[in-house]
């Protein structure tokens, strides 16, 4: 399983850039975290690395990689589907991600 001080080694893959998995890693000893946190952790870890992997993907500019996001985003709804969660709550989960973007985001276009 994945913990916090696992999220720190993911650090040079954002150049830099601090993502918000790490951000809670700092600050937190693995140690001290109950398995209700390991689990949120572990699933902070997971999107930091899919993340990071559909960057690669763009900046390679193999088939998917023109709209890797999208090709991600796609595949990642059937495999959601795939794995018994319903229409409904891939849907509400996405329109909840979507709907919080521009508060994250701070309305930047893209992270500098």
């Amino acid at each position: 399983m994945v913990v916090a001080r696992d999220l720190l080694a993911c650090s040079t893959l954002w150049e830099g850039q601090v993502s918000t998995a790490q951000s809670f890693a700092v600050t937190t000893s693995p140690d001290d975290l109950n398995e209700e946190e390991r689990a949120l952790f572990d699933a902070y870890a997971v999107a930091a690395q899919l993340a990071v992997r559909c960057r690669g993907l763009r900046e390679t500019n193999s088939a998917t990689g023109a709209d890797a996001l999208g090709f991600v985003m796609n595949y990642l709804m059937t495999e959601f589907w795939d794995q018994g969660f319903s229409q409904s709550e891939i849907r509400t989960a996405f329109e909840g991600a979507l709907g919080d973007m521009n508060r994250y985001a701070a309305g930047d276009e893209r992270r500098r």
